[in-house]
């Protein structure tokens, strides 16, 4: 028995001491990992919304209303509209127009819809899928009651947006940003 033990040691040794040919060596096709942004967030102003955007983000206001928030690591724009109402059946046309120009970017794209009303009462969506190309990502926001209000957004790739596994975590950081946006909507 002793004579047992001794051979299996001294094979499970020489098995851990040998060279099996397994080196460390890249992959054929490597993708670069990219740095997520920070999370912290500054508040700012678009239309009659208040709202919470990455600090890491660039903010362009072109006219009031109109803001891009720009993701220079990611290669990413959001363009986001803000625009008020006189009365509930124009916020209504101008809702219907949005979801149906939504509809028609994804196309047959199967997308990931979320809906929800935040803390301030205010409607939200949320859509988007990774598979989507240029343009994945988009939201909606409604506000009824005095001030009717709409507030929208797609957020536009310019860097590459294939093969979607390399895509992914540029397209779930946004994605959790955008969330984070509607969230505190005020």
């Amino acid at each position: 028995m002793k004579r047992l033990a001794a051979i299996a040691t001294l094979a499970a040794l020489l098995a851990a001491c040998s060279d099996s040919g397994h080196r460390a060596v890249p992959r054929p096709t490597a993708y670069p990992r990219v740095p997520v942004c920070d999370t912290a967030t500054v508040v700012l102003s678009s239309g009659t919304f208040d709202m919470r955007v990455n600090a890491s983000a660039v903010r362009r206001e072109k006219e009031p209303g109109w803001l891009d928030i720009v993701y220079p690591s990611y290669g990413v724009t959001v363009h986001l509209t803000a625009m008020s109402f006189g009365n509930t059946a124009d916020l209504d046309r101008a809702l219907d127009n949005r979801m149906q120009r939504m509809s028609l970017n994804f196309g047959d794209t199967p997308a990931d819809t979320r809906t929800f009303t935040n803390a301030a009462g205010v409607e939200c969506l949320i859509a988007g899928s990774p598979d989507a190309g240029t343009a994945p990502i988009y939201i909606i926001a409604r506000r009824d009651g005095s001030r009717p209000a709409l507030l929208s957004a797609a957020a536009v790739f310019s860097g590459a947006t294939q093969p979607v596994d390399s895509v992914y975590p540029v397209y779930k950081a946004v994605r959790d940003d955008m969330d984070k946006l509607l969230n505190s909507l005020r």
